[in-house]
């Protein structure tokens, strides 16, 4: 999933272990649980671990690539969203949380 950088590092900031790498991208622990959740409309999609966790960057499976990175490539106002909604086989862009990031479930 592409989003804006600083979208990117606060999703980030809120995973244990996360580390910010060069160029946008990002590591998570292979073995993370972190829950991450995206609302598009009224309906909340979880990213499974399994996805956030994406591809292993050492042979002991310690760290992994996160499937989620930082890009200017995408608009300030915009996701690119095409891995993750896996049950929903969704591929599409989605409006920033700029400044929304974090649990809106009280709102």
């Amino acid at each position: 999933m592409l989003l804006p950088p600083g979208d990117a590092t606060t999703i980030h900031n809120h995973i244990p272990g996360a580390q910010a790498l060069e160029h946008g991208q990002f590591t998570v622990p292979c073995n993370t649980n972190a829950s991450v959740a995206l609302t598009y409309v009224v309906q909340l999609f979880t990213i499974d671990p399994r996805d956030l966790a994406f591809q292993a960057l050492d042979a002991q499976g310690i760290n992994c690539t996160s499937g989620i990175a930082g890009s200017d490539l995408t608009p300030a106002t915009e996701w690119l969203v095409s891995v993750f909604l896996a049950s929903l086989n969704f591929a599409g862009r989605l409006p920033s949380t700029r400044g929304k990031t974090g649990d809106n479930r009280s709102r």
